[in-house]
């Protein structure tokens, strides 16, 4: 197998071993995600305290940008790998 073949493989790998990582805490990402629309809709009517608390929105403007592009990331994975699957059974179906 030539290096530039070894390469390509590494890194097909590498993103299929990331979107299996993410995979698994992907309920965790998307829950807090909700928590934090719904908060950032309705956290001043509901606990006005927990909404200007600092450290909840130091942490949610960290982790938020993050979760949006992991959940983004498996979504297209996922949409990737399942017309791959339906182009291939095509193709071998002939």
């Amino acid at each position: 197998m030539s290096a530039a073949r070894e390469q390509l493989l590494s890194a097909a790998n590498a993103i299929t071993t990331a979107a299996f990582i993410l995979k698994a805490d992907l309920p965790t990402m998307t829950a807090f995600q909700e928590e934090a629309r719904n908060m950032e809709n309705f956290g001043h009517v509901v606990d006005p305290t927990l909404y200007r608390d600092p450290e909840r929105r130091a942490v949610a403007a960290v982790v938020s940008p993050l979760f949006d592009l992991a959940v983004e990331f498996v979504k297209k994975y996922d949409a990737h790998i399942a017309q791959s699957k339906a182009a291939l059974k095509q193709v071998q179906q002939g």
